[in-house]
């Protein structure tokens, strides 16, 4: 094995590109200059647009081609092509979902129908990219090199593909539409209603009502109860945190705004932090490999953070096939055509491509199996009903202007140019704070959301009766909105934004209010906050959600003294859930041992798993459910018997902190002083091929033991079903200082690199686990006076070819 690894390292070596030196590549109008700092963000200076995102292309495609060609493949469904048999029914969900489709009609808005900013930019970088595949064909990255494969041209269709990924993985509610028709059908709907809660109404709000619009908030039962199915998801559903205040609440007098979005956890980083600077772009912040705009950062104006927003902007709806011609659906009394797509999967190491054929009707492809998780993606088949799925991401449109609208942010000097640059980009459904030199403060919540005729987009929902179709979306001049609030602050944790009183609806399935409960006790609790606090705040793991349920226990009485041991750390937690914490380990042991006690038997193993285990984007149902269920018990769920019910919930709670104590003796040795949480809660940085010895050596990092969990500030979302592994991770942290922006900071996961043997590959992820910073530098002079590597490109006929390899 040993010297396997070694072969590896060595292969990794040789794929190394030069990320300093001169090189002449075709395309370009004048000389471009990389200067990477000593993180390796790169700070690229051209003298016109264009060559400037060419630059950018070649610069994604050094360092991360890799990462762009898993996901233009695992979006566009052609995995199987290049890994065999494997991933192949992973492409066919992916393939009959229609993200290429999607792709492909949005490239072609684009080229007919975009703006010339839009085509001279994405035509730039696509060329970059191309550039480097082309005059990399003999020393292609490591993982082409491993697999003996050759990276194909890189398109426009490509680029759209890779963002519409990105909406897709935010905005898979459909997910919960079945899991309620699933927990009705099991239980009926009283019980299934004590499982869906509504959310709670104590919950911040940050756009206040005026209480004056109709109330759109219906029985979240009276809904449509036709489909069935089962399914599951990921371990942890994603989320974010934003904030900013204003400069009466700054210690410097002008805003300081902060970002932290919450993504799965993977090898490279999801993100890529680049500095952008020519003519009217001199931008900064985190990229998605395989798109050009900044996605969140500050330009020399304005700066901005995302959290994502969980609008229902999907909808099931059951179709009714003819049985005389399966290719026809009912719709309004009549038989209409299907369109009818037949794909094609080229599969490594078959003969012939497996063909498969896809029906969309006039809601949507029609999908015959489900997805679960995006981290460990696997397949479960079997739908017992014909349901089409709609999406706004299926509008070719809204990918095109998506691509528009976030280079227009990326220019934007104001709030006016701000929103209407967002008006342009509402596929990816966000809250958008946002901070200027000038002092203001603003958000915004930005999402292409359905009005629907009938329904709540609940459940599955019949589509032959015509009753239940969309019928446009909300106006974007009506969507939540503020600015220079009388609260100096705005802040937004995936958590409701908006009263019943507003007048559509954006969703039922807000996250639990924790998070944004923390923030808005830790921006009030001083009145002025400097960017150490806003570190602090950030690096924050006080637990309101075990604050609740602790009670509990500490009123218990022991049954002996393990029991006795294990209460005495309750009553002395201070509820913060660092690494080193030995109540975090015992309290996530014993919530887990009691749900499963609570439910598994009523709910069966696969509802179960779907409900606690295995869940998408916005189901965080049993954290809303379980206060309800412990401090109202009743005799359906607690049992029958003599006993009342509070007395069965007792023991039921003790004995599950007995069983808690049995495990965690198992799992860490029985000296309860070493239980600290980040023995139990690790994160491992895993690269798709990482799962194959010896490559797990060399593409993986970690583990690093972690502290938080799911609803601290410093989000440590964990997957109870693998050994509470921390699965969704505060993916890039910023924090933008308007009073003088170089001294703003940030940070991501694992490191900018996506080439194992680069210094630059996992350097990030220690002081990612400590919340550590780098400086965004912004100053041309201090990024030339702390340059460590400079790369030239100079267009062909120029200078002779030069290159130095970034050491080992």
């Amino acid at each position: 094995m040993e010297e396997a690894v070694e072969q590896m390292k060595d292969l990794a070596q040789k794929s190394l590109s030069a990320t300093s030196g001169t090189i002449s590549v075709a395309g370009l109008k004048d000389e471009v200059r990389i200067i990477r700092d000593q993180w390796g963000v790169p700070h690229i200076f051209a003298s016109n647009v264009e060559d400037l995102f060419y630059a950018e292309g070649y610069t994604h495609a050094q360092e991360r081609l890799w990462h762009m060609e898993f996901n233009r493949r695992l979006a566009s469904g052609t995995l199987a092509e290049m890994l065999g048999e494997l991933p192949l029914d992973i492409d066919m969900f992916m393939r009959t979902i229609g993200l290429r489709r999607a792709a492909q009609a949005a490239a072609r808005f684009i080229q007919g129908k975009g703006d010339k900013l839009t085509r001279t930019v994405t035509g730039a970088y696509v060329r970059g990219v191309n550039e480097f595949i082309e005059s990399h064909l003999d020393s292609p990255p490591f993982e082409y090199r491993f697999l003996g494969w050759q990276p194909s041209p890189w398109t426009l269709a490509d680029t759209a593909v890779c963002g519409l990924l990105v909406a897709w993985q935010l905005s898979t509610n459909w997910d919960n539409e079945i899991l309620r028709a699933d927990l009705i059908e099991r239980l009926g709907e009283k019980r299934a209603h004590d499982l869906l809660p509504f959310y709670p109404s104590e919950a911040s709000l940050i756009i206040p009502s005026n209480g004056v619009f109709r109330d759109m908030a219906a029985s979240l039962l009276e809904c449509q109860k036709k489909a069935t199915g089962s399914l599951g998801s990921d371990a942890v559903p994603p989320g974010s945190n934003n904030w900013v205040i204003d400069g009466s609440k700054s210690t410097t007098g002008m805003p300081l705004l902060a970002n932290d979005p919450h993504l799965l956890i993977g090898m490279p980083s999801v993100w890529y932090e680049v500095n952008l600077v020519a003519s009217e772009f001199n931008v900064i912040g985190a990229t998605f490999p395989g798109l050009p705009q900044v996605f969140i950062g500050h330009n020399e104006r304005i700066a901005w953070g995302l959290t994502n927003l969980g609008s229902d902007v999907q909808d099931l709806y059951i179709e009714k096939l003819n049985p005389k011609n399966r290719r026809q659906y009912l719709y309004q009394g009549n038989w209409e055509d299907a369109e009818v797509c037949l794909e094609q999967f080229p599969v490594r190491g078959k003969e012939e491509p497996v063909t498969k054929e896809v029906l969309i009707t006039r809601h949507g492809p029609i999908i015959d199996s489900i997805l679960q998780g995006m981290a460990k993606p696997e397949i479960r088949k079997g739908l017992r009903q014909t349901v089409a799925l709609r999406w706004t991401g299926h509008e070719p449109s809204h990918s095109a202007l998506a691509l528009k609208g976030l280079l227009k942010l990326n220019a934007s000097s104001n709030w006016k140019e701000f929103r209407e640059a967002l008006r342009l980009c509402g596929l990816i459904s966000q809250n958008v704070v946002y901070a200027d030199v000038e002092g203001n403060i603003g958000y915004v919540a930005n999402s292409i959301i359905p009005i629907r005729a009938k329904g709540q987009g609940l459940v599955p929902v019949p589509g032959w009766t015509g009753e239940y179709e969309w019928t446009g979306y909300i106006p974007f001049d009506e969507l939540p909105s503020a600015f220079n609030p009388p609260t100096h602050f705005f802040a937004t944790a995936n958590n409701k934004i908006v009263d019943d009183d507003y007048p559509y609806l954006i969703t039922h399935d807000w996250l639990p209010a924790y998070r944004v409960r923390r923030i808005v006790q830790m921006l009030t609790a001083r009145e002025k906050l400097s960017l150490d606090d806003f570190k602090k705040m950030q690096a924050d793991v006080y637990s309101l959600q075990s604050q609740e349920l602790i009670p509990l226990l500490t009123r218990l009485k022991p049954k002996n003294q393990r029991q006795n041991e294990a209460l005495d750390y309750f009553r002395s937690w201070d509820f913060r859930m660092d690494r080193d914490s030995i109540p975090a380990a015992l309290y996530h042991m014993w919530y887990l041992k009691l749900v499963q006690n609570l439910l598994r038997g009523k709910l069966g193993q696969d509802i179960y798993e779907h409900y606690f285990y295995k869940r998408l984007l916005t189901n965080c149902f049993h954290i809303l459910a379980m206060p309800g269920l412990l401090e109202y018990p009743t005799s359906y769920w607690f049992g029958d018997g003599s006993r009342s019910n509070v007395e069965k919930r007792d023991e039921l709670v003790s004995a599950s902190l007995e069983q808690a104590i049995e495990e965690l003796t198992k799992t860490l040795g029985p000296d309860m002083s070493t239980w600290h949480w980040g023995r139990l809660h690790t994160a491992t940085f895993r690269h798709p091929l990482g799962v194959i010895p010896p490559l797990d050596q060399i593409l993986n990092a970690g583990p690093v033991g972690v502290g938080g969990d799911e609803y601290t500030v410093n989000n440590g979302g964990l997957d109870y079903s693998a050994d509470f592994a921390q699965v969704v991770i505060p993916s890039y942290r910023q924090i933008v200082d308007l009073s003088d922006l170089s001294k703003s900071i940030s940070m991501h996961s694992t490191g900018q690199s996506g080439q194992p043997a680069s210094d630059h590959y996992r350097d990030f992820v220690e002081p990612w686990a400590k919340v550590e910073y780098h400086p965004m530098l912004f100053d041309k002079e201090t990024i030339e006076r702390e340059a460590a590597e400079v790369l030239r490109l100079v267009p062909s006929g120029g200078e002779k070819l030069t290159r130095k390899k970034r050491k080992a």
